[in-house]
C-alpha cells in the first residue's frame, strides 16, 4: 500500500510540472462560451486499462511505470500538456491527459508514444475538446510567486456524457436548456469546466464538478436536460489534480 501511494504522488508531482510548462509556453484567442467566458480548444486523451494490465508489481511493471514517469517528465519539457491526473476510482480509466497542441495527429504521437501504451499496459483515445481557457495557468502563476509553496492535491468528479439511447445530433444540438443548465451550476459554485467534445465520438461532454463524492456529482448530472431526456447518459469518476488547474 505504502509503494502504491508513493507511485500515485510521483505522477501527481510530474504532473504539476507538466501543467506549469503548459500554462506558461502555449496562448491561442480565446472564444467567447454560454458562460460569456473565454475558451480554448484542447486535446483530451483518456487512459484506460490495457491487455496487458495486471495490478501485480513485477520487475517489468516498474521498468513501464519508470518509462510511464520519464515520458510525462518529457512532455512537461515541451510544454504542451496542460493538465492531467489519475482517477481514483480503480476502473478501467486509468487518467487523463489534457494536450494543448496544434493537431489531433500531434496529441496522438505524444499519447501513444507513452511507454505504458507501447507495452499495453494502457490503452489510449484522443478527442477533441472545447473548454475553458488557461487551463493550468492558475496553478503556475501561483508557482512563480511562491516557488517555495507546497504543492496542494484536490478531488474532482469528472463526469462524462456520452450517446444516450435517444441520441441523434439533432437532439444534442438543442442548447438552449443546456446552457440554462450549465449556468445554474457555474452560480453554485459547483462548476470547475465544462465543455463539449467535438470529434464525431461517443462521449459527446464533459463537465469538471466540485463536489463531495461521485454520488452527489451524478445526482447534479443527472439534472442536466439532455440527460433527463435520454439523449445524454452520464459516468462519474474521482479525477485527482492540482489545486489550480482551472481558471
Amino acid at each position: 500500500m505504502m509503494k502504491a501511494r508513493a507511485t500515485f504522488y510521483t505522477c501527481a508531482c510530474s504532473i504539476l510540472l507538466a501543467m506549469t510548462a503548459a500554462a506558461q509556453t502555449h496562448s491561442t484567442a480565446p472564444r467567447a462560451s454560454a458562460l460569456g467566458e473565454a475558451t480554448d480548444g484542447y486535446y483530451v486523451g483518456f487512459l484506460r486499462r490495457g491487455p496487458a494490465w495486471t495490478a501485480e508489481s513485477t520487475p517489468e511493471t516498474e521498468r513501464v511505470q519508470a518509462g510511464h514517469m520519464a515520458h510525462i517528465g518529457d512532455m512537461a519539457k515541451s510544454g504542451k500538456l496542460a493538465g492531467a491526473g489519475p482517477f481514483s476510482d480503480g476502473g478501467q480509466l486509468r487518467g487523463v491527459f489534457i494536450f494543448k497542441v496544434d493537431s489531433l495527429e500531434e496529441a496522438k504521437a505524444m499519447a501513444e508514444a507513452d511507454p505504458a501504451v507501447k507495452a499495453g499496459r494502457l490503452t489510449v483515445d484522443v478527442h477533441s475538446w472545447t473548454g475553458p481557457a488557461g487551463v493550468g495557468a492558475r496553478y503556475a502563476a501561483e508557482r512563480q510567486a511562491n516557488p517555495q509553496a507546497k504543492d496542494e492535491m484536490v478531488t474532482f468528479q469528472m463526469v462524462l456524457l456520452a450517446r444516450g439511447p435517444k441520441w441523434t445530433l439533432e437532439a444534442e444540438r438543442q442548447g438552449s436548456a443546456r446552457d440554462a443548465f450549465i449556468k445554474q451550476m457555474h452560480a453554485s459554485g459547483k462548476l470547475a469546466a465544462a465543455g463539449p467534445f467535438t470529434d464525431s465520438g461517443d462521449v459527446r461532454e464533459m463537465l469538471v464538478l466540485q463536489a463531495a463524492s461521485p454520488e452527489e456529482a451524478k445526482a447534479i448530472a443527472e439534472n442536466h436536460p439532455l440527460v433527463k431526456a435520454g439523449v445524454l447518459s452520464l459516468e462519474v469518476h474521482p479525477w485527482w489534480t492540482a489545486k489550480g488547474t482551472w481558471p
